[in-house]
């Protein structure tokens, strides 16, 4: 429609797209370059060889894409193959916005402390099974803050929650295959950083899917086995809690990380009326009801000899049995006083399932001595509430997750006090930062692995300029 013929026109628009690509080329070159230089980003050094290594590449299949056009191509067809390519420039774009505002809520001044404490913590955790393992663990988990209620993990080739919608297909793909996954922890961690013991169930969930090649089917199994092993009466109940393997398992990593600590934040966010905590058991259900759950984070605290604060299986029973009849529905009622009698069984299965040559406890490297009466948690939880604190050595690499353990345990059952909140937050998030052995979040990865990763999205991205342009 008028002008088709004109090539000034043509090449004119063909600039256009070409100057989007460079442009952005030249936006992330100096974001990374900025990057490298900032002491804030040092634990993220290999994520962000690998994110950029994927990021040139796509670009440079971009600028390959606007090159192979015909010097003489006819204006129509220059218009329709340059939008397509700028689709591909928003798609990279956005992929690399995605990941570059979780990476620079450590430049904002109301998230930088928390988030470089929350890096410890995550790297505390993750990297402890690879450790017992000897085994060089993948590209880190990169946390983040965000303003929605429940933390969550995005393992690695899982499609972030907030790029579900389907405008968002194409950048969620990319994000799903790049090896970066995130943590994401509630926003009020800034001001209460004792959240960020979050992390530790969070980074279970990674653990799981990437220790040992994935550990989901061993769960499975184990709590599989586990209840049907607890009496043929039980057997039905079996596929309930192979449906909760995730979370059953990212709530005995964090028991095992952090102690009871890991049982406070559950409850603290699923307390509420007996209603809300005896629910009915739905196949497909991720979660046990909360009473279950508690139950089960009970004993697993009990078995791993990190406390006894939290009800175990019996003491649940026993409150399920002393509710008023019209108290919570007698079927979720049945249901959850059937599960509970298994519950011993499935901790014990969690926390002895193999992993490697070895089982979950061992390769957690918990002590429970960490965690009783003059033990690093219980001292320094007794810290966590005086101002300038001192807290000794921090070089290894549990401290961070005995930190967080102290601040929870601080914070819980700690004294109040009009200034208790901000002391203990202000001594978490100077602590915190400081803990753990010199290294980064992941080791680097090898060369050939990389340029895979980025051959690969490169040639979907073409794949996709493709798909629009087709007849």
């Amino acid at each position: 429609m008028g002008g088709s013929g004109d090539a000034s026109r043509a090449l004119r628009r063909i600039a256009r797209t070409r100057e989007a690509i460079r442009g952005l080329g030249d936006r992330t070159s100096q974001w990374f370059a900025a990057h490298d230089e900032d002491m804030r980003f040092s634990r993220f050094a290999n994520q962000l060889a690998v994110l950029r290594s994927v990021l040139d590449r796509m670009l440079g299949s971009l600028r390959a894409a606007v090159t192979e056009l015909p010097a003489d191509v006819d204006t129509d067809t220059a218009y329709h193959r340059c939008r397509a390519i700028d689709r591909g420039v928003v798609a990279v774009q956005r992929t690399f916005d995605w990941y570059a505002e979780k990476y620079d809520q450590r430049l904002d001044p109301e998230s930088e402390r928390v988030l470089l404490a929350a890096d410890e913590v995550v790297r505390s955790c993750w990297t402890q099974p690879f450790a017992a393992l000897h085994a060089i663990p993948p590209t880190g988990p990169l946390p983040y803050l965000d303003n929605r209620f429940d933390a969550f993990a995005t393992p690695r080739v899982s499609v972030p929650p907030d790029l579900r919608a389907p405008a968002d297909a194409i950048v969620a793909g990319y994000i799903g295959e790049l090896p970066i996954p995130t943590i994401a922890l509630p926003g009020w961690a800034a001001h209460e950083a004792w959240w960020l013991v979050l992390a530790a169930h969070e980074t279970g969930h990674l653990v799981q899917s990437d220790l040992c090649g994935g550990l989901e089917a061993a769960t499975r199994q184990a709590l599989t086995t586990a209840v049907v092993g607890a009496g043929p009466e039980h057997g039905e109940l079996a596929g309930f809690w192979s449906g909760w393997a995730l979370e059953a398992f990212a709530d005995a990593y964090s028991v095992l990380m952090v102690g009871d600590g890991a049982a406070w934040a559950i409850d603290e966010l699923q307390h509420g009326t007996a209603a809300d905590l005896v629910t009915d058991c739905e196949p497909g259900d991720r979660y046990p009801p909360p009473a279950l759950r508690l139950a089960l984070l009970g004993e697993l605290c009990h078995l791993a000899g990190v406390g006894d604060t939290w009800p175990k299986a019996e003491d649940v029973a026993v409150w399920l049995d002393d509710l008023d009849a019209a108290a919570v529905p007698a079927g979720a009622r049945a249901q959850v006083r059937r599960h509970l009698d298994v519950t011993p069984a499935a901790a014990a299965a969690l926390l002895g399932m193999p992993v490697g040559d070895s089982t979950l406890r061992r390769v957690s490297g918990l002590k429970p001595d960490w965690f009783g009466a003059g033990g690093r948690v219980r001292r320094w939880s007794q810290d966590m509430g005086r101002p300038s604190a001192s807290f000794g050595p921090v070089s290894d690499r549990p401290a961070a997750r005995h930190a967080i353990a102290a601040g929870v345990l601080a914070w819980a059952w700690g004294p109040d006090g009009d200034h208790a909140a901000d002391v203990i937050h202000g001594n978490l998030v100077d602590l915190l930062p400081m803990c753990g052995e010199p290294g980064v979040l992941a080791q680097a990865q090898a060369p050939a692995a990389v340029d895979a990763i980025a051959s690969k999205l490169a040639a979907r991205l073409l794949d996709d300029i493709a798909k629009d342009t087709a007849p």
